[in-house]
């Protein structure tokens, strides 16, 4: 392969180009009658080590504008990974065990593997995706620059897709890898980013780098965005981290043995448990108002009251005087590990006479499930919501009994219904 791209200075010789300048354009037709090779191949160079000595001498690349025609633009091509920092355990329960994740090589298998235990949603921040697209495909069509290149259009070029999935306000976008790398091409990311966000306007469209390192059951994740989404090189890492997965059986049903408390019956309106369960530690930390936690997270004061009040019913926080505080479970829940800090979390769910009761009906029902509109009826009959109140919140209790089933195994969401661990299980045999 890199004598192939070694040719590049042949194919530069006898176009008579001036590589010094910002921008020379090729196409097929030049490749084939001055080389006999095939374009795709020659300019498939993912990481700088593959770009050929003439290239790298005068700090040049090249980028597909179409299927047919080709840019080699002055410039940073390539982006140096940040280092993800040391492993940290993240533990998963699968739903039912997987073994075809086992079949083959490539990046998509670890990448699946990923988002079926969580993994991508613990990192993104978003509690409930689906996967959308993957493959080879075209791009759209828009305008970009590089080093103060002149504007390059881009219409119909080839790009790959590892994985893309959705949320309700997320687009995510994943290039994977299935060894270690020092850097990586920029356009694997940017092509698929510049794509979707003019498809896919009314959503949040995020780029993300997964790396895994199969012998030690490891993945580092990436996120990045762009400061200019017209400037090419504006890249910059959001944040980054490394994870050890450790796959854990689910324990026994233990928490069909937790009964409510009357004194927490809330009907949740926190759509994201994880920003619940994080709020004491940023209590913690020395986030102490409603607008600190707000603007953390970037959401409004209102919509922050909502994660107040339900880690308010779980007992790990108080309002004192305008400024949160930890209660005494609060107090003992920072300093547990996270597997048991998940399980304390777990219990005072079940605390909550609405989400005891779907919990004790979705046990009942096994391989049926629990729907939404299901869940809405209870809210109704317990509660003075009408409307389509109800079911707006039964949307809540799902995404809470999702992150139950991801802690503890005990219950699994699919296709908004929830299904006791061994209700699904015969569901699917």
């Amino acid at each position: 392969m890199v004598v192939l791209h070694e040719r590049w200075s042949e194919l530069i010789d006898k176009l008579h180009l001036d590589i010094t300048a910002p921008v020379n354009f090729v196409t097929n037709q030049d490749i084939h009658i001055h080389l006999g090779v095939e374009p795709r191949l020659l300019a498939s160079m993912d990481s700088e080590d593959k770009l050929p000595t003439l290239f790298r001498d005068n700090g040049v690349f090249v980028v597909p504008l179409s299927r047919s025609r080709y840019a080699v633009v002055r410039g940073r091509g390539y982006h140096e990974l940040e280092d993800p920092g040391e492993p940290q355990a993240y533990r998963a329960r699968l739903p039912i065990s997987l073994t075809t994740l086992a079949y083959g090589k490539g990046e998509n298998r670890f990448l699946l593997h990923a988002y079926h235990t969580g993994l991508l949603s613990h990192f993104s921040g978003v509690p409930s995706l689906y996967q959308t697209i993957s493959g080879k495909m075209g791009s759209g069509t828009f305008t970009f620059r590089i080093d103060g290149s002149p504007n390059l259009d881009v219409r119909g070029a080839g790009m790959e897709l590892d994985a893309g999935f959705e949320g309700p306000r997320d687009v995510l976008l994943f290039e994977g890898k299935a060894d270690t790398r020092r850097d990586f091409l920029v356009r694997q990311l940017y092509f698929p980013y510049r794509t979707f966000r003019e498809w896919s306007p009314g959503k949040s469209v995020r780029s993300f780098f997964f790396v895994a390192e199969p012998d030690v059951s490891t993945y580092s994740v990436w996120e990045y965005e762009w400061t200019d989404s017209y400037d090419y090189e504006s890249i910059r890492c959001r944040s980054r981290a490394r994870y050890r997965v450790v796959e854990e059986q689910a324990p026994q049903d233990w928490l069909s043995d937790v009964t409510p408390d009357p004194s927490v019956d809330i009907v949740p309106q926190a759509d994201d448990l994880r920003k619940v369960v994080e709020l004491p530690l940023l209590v913690q930390s020395g986030i102490t108002t409603a607008k600190g936690w707000a603007d953390h997270y970037k959401i409004t004061t209102r919509q922050g009251s909502y994660y107040r009040e339900a880690a308010e019913a779980l007992g790990l926080v108080r309002l004192e005087e305008g400024v949160f505080a930890l209660t005494d479970k609060g107090r003992q829940y920072v300093g547990l590990p996270q597997e048991r800090r998940e399980l304390l979390v777990a219990e005072r769910l079940l605390k909550n006479p609405l989400l005891n009761r779907v919990f004790s009906l979705v046990r009942e029902r096994g391989a049926e499930g629990v729907s939404d509109s299901e869940v809405a009826r209870i809210i109704e009959a317990t509660s003075h919501l009408r409307g389509s109140t109800p079911i707006r919140r039964a949307k809540s209790v799902r995404s809470y009994l999702r992150w139950l089933g991801q802690a503890t195994g005990t219950v699994v969401v699919e296709r908004q219904r929830i299904y006791s661990r061994a209700g699904w299980e015969r569901k699917v045999e």
